[in-house]
């Protein structure tokens, strides 16, 4: 019987296409970069590259790309060649036989018979009472700060239920106007009066619960607040209100504190300009300037202090969530060390690389926020093992015997006139006592690849039936940074967290010579909001990467870092200056600190609403 020669042909090519899908590359060896155990390759080079992502696309251009790329031709063709381009991939290349880090818990090298620690309403009361004197300013304004608060209290000037009153009052009115600032998404006026009502009859019987009584927080749209809604920035998630408290709503409360309600963040967290354009959220305004962004992801948080609707708020930060608006926004944000505050009853999606902390206008702000919420709980096995909080030094006059290290190429890597600004900053210091040490951190790229691995696979595991379910509704740039996790293997998760150790043994080696890393806050200043970037976003990869860059290695390797503003770029945006310290160090960072921010006489911004 005569085979037809079409058939034939059709079963060659379907021959050859079933050779093409399994044929897999064996013929060539591949070459691989190999690293000793905890050793750096030799001679340490700086080698973070510039943002290689592509340039800022439109919303709906965007889109489109999205489902190009995520189609089987684009997971086939074009995902493989733009991770490689943007060095996702890299680690494929390495070989380590580091054991892998899962966790940043890094055991406690202090006594181990500490003195006994105090307890948390000493402590603060403590911080309180020896706030700095009243230094003259040339302007007459300054932010109130906690001691403020609860001075006026103390002294009958005004009670907790006036303020609340005001609170309420500024939240409506800055959302009032136009642009409307959005820095909060919800509040419950009911809860925030019958909560001052309890503080003002404290004060009136002179026994407030601490100096946080009757202080207005607030409090990010990813911590769980009892009747309020839970949506983590989104429109898929926290349809019913919460039933109960997380553990840092609890001590907040427990010492006083009155819970103004959720502010504004970047949907899931994933983002660092805090775009939103969901109907339940809107885009925050910049305070210093209505028409560039806040930061993100804790940008409401941010908005709402430098702007006055209140002293203190809570943010959440895996990749600088806290730390870049807080630099933006011109306030001061604390990441702890990580666990040090416990997440419970938060629904942390980056959970080996994010930390709760405060944003506040003082570093004895942050100082007592942190001393309030931070230390063990007993349903978190993460935060069970830790020192005492405490803050030795904290009040001393000068730095003398503190080493600042600075790896210098990391450290320039920023906009110039950033880096200015941290300079006159770095003078302050040295001028008080502080001594600066050259540094050089290894293999800051590959560690840079780590935490984007980390971070993106742990939020696609923590949101996965968000992903499934709900996918369309996602802003497009999340959805397509989870789809990204599945062209990732189990062992680009290994490597990332391989690195992990590395990255945390060249850390400790150098904070035996050094008490703290100096870096800018962010390497540039808050970016200008484009036109139709509000109704349709956004993607720019290359922006990210920018924004990014000085804050990754505080959440890869889970050591404390704060960002303090330090000074203003010609257009009046903030500048910080950003201080790590070695893990369990707050009380070294925020010591530092205290010095760092006097460099600085702030500024009102352009929206500001006054509470005392």
């Amino acid at each position: 019987m005569e085979f037809p020669q079409s058939a034939a042909l059709t079963a060659v090519l379907g021959v050859a296409i079933l050779w093409i899908l399994c044929w897999r590359r064996s013929g060539s060896k591949r070459k691989f970069k190999r690293r000793i155990p905890g050793v750096p390759d030799q001679p340490v080079e700086y080698n973070i590259q510039e943002g290689k992502g592509m340039p800022a696309i439109p919303g709906r251009v965007a889109r489109a790309l999205l489902k190009l790329t995520h189609s089987l031709l684009g997971k086939v063709f074009l995902m493989p060649s733009v991770m490689r381009k943007t060095n996702v991939l890299i680690l494929r290349d390495i070989l380590m036989k580091d054991l892998p880090t899962f966790a940043p818990l890094i055991p406690w090298e202090g006594s181990k018979t500490p003195k006994k620690s105090k307890d948390a309403v000493d402590l603060m009361k403590s911080l309180a009472s020896k706030a700095d004197a009243g230094k003259k300013l040339e302007s007459d304004f300054h932010f109130m700060d906690i001691s403020d608060f609860h001075n006026a209290y103390s002294i009958g000037k005004l009670t907790p239920t006036d303020v609340a009153i005001k609170a309420i009052k500024n939240i409506k009115d800055s959302d009032a106007v136009e642009p409307k600032l959005r820095a909060f998404v919800e509040i419950n006026e009911e809860q925030i009066l019958e909560a001052a009502k309890e503080s003002t009859n404290r004060y009136q019987k002179n026994k407030p619960l601490s100096v946080l009584d009757g202080v207005p927080v607030g409090i990010k749209d990813e911590i769980q607040v009892a009747s309020h809604h839970l949506r983590m920035g989104s429109t898929y998630m926290g349809h019913s209100l919460e039933t109960e408290d997380s553990e840092v709503i609890r001590r907040l409360r427990a010492n006083g504190a009155i819970i103004l309600g959720m502010t504004n963040m970047q949907e899931n967290g994933m983002g660092t300009t805090g775009i939103n354009i969901s109907k339940y959220h809107g885009t925050p305004r910049n305070p210093y300037n209505v028409n560039h962004f806040t930061g993100g992801s804790s940008s409401g948080s941010a908005a709402a202090v430098a702007a006055g609707l209140c002293p203190v708020a809570l943010g959440t930060d895996g990749g600088g969530s806290v730390r870049i608006p807080a630099t933006f926004c011109g306030t001061v944000g604390l990441k702890p060390t990580f666990a040090r505050i416990p997440c419970l009853g938060s629904p942390v999606n980056g959970f080996s690389v994010c930390s709760l902390g405060p944003l506040c206008n003082s570093v004895r702000d942050a100082a007592i926020a942190y001393a309030c919420i931070a230390g063990p709980c007993p349903s978190d096995s993460l935060s069970s093992n830790q020192p005492p909080v405490e803050l030795t030094g904290f009040n001393d006059k000068d730095l003398k015997g503190m080493k600042l290290g600075i790896d210098k190429q990391f450290y320039e890597h920023a906009d110039p006139e950033i880096v200015g600004a941290c300079n006159k900053a770095l003078d302050v210091l040295k001028s008080h006592g502080a001594e600066v040490v050259d540094i050089q951190i290894p293999e800051l790229e590959e560690a840079r690849i780590a935490h984007i691995i980390t971070i993106l696979a742990e939020m696609r595991s923590s949101l996965h039936e968000a992903f499934c379910n709900q996918y369309s509704e996602q802003y497009f740039e999340n959805a397509g940074l989870l789809s990204t996790t599945e062209m990732l293997t189990t062992t680009d998760y290994i490597q990332a967290q391989r690195q992990k150790t590395r990255t945390i043994t060249f850390l400790k080696s150098i904070f035996k010579d050094v008490d703290v890393i100096l870096l800018p806050g962010n390497a540039i200043l808050a970016p200008e909001i484009k036109p139709g970037y509000l109704k349709h976003g956004f993607s720019d990869t290359s922006m990210t990467a920018d924004i990014i860059r000085h804050v990754f290695l505080a959440n890869l390797t889970g050591i404390p870092a704060m960002t303090v503003p330090v000074g203003y770029s010609m257009e009046g945006l903030p500048i910080s200056l950003q201080i790590m310290g070695a893990w369990w160090k707050e009380s070294t960072i925020l010591q530092v600190g205290r010095f760092a921010e006097k460099c600085l006489e702030k500024r009102k911004p352009d929206v500001f609403y006054e509470l005392l």
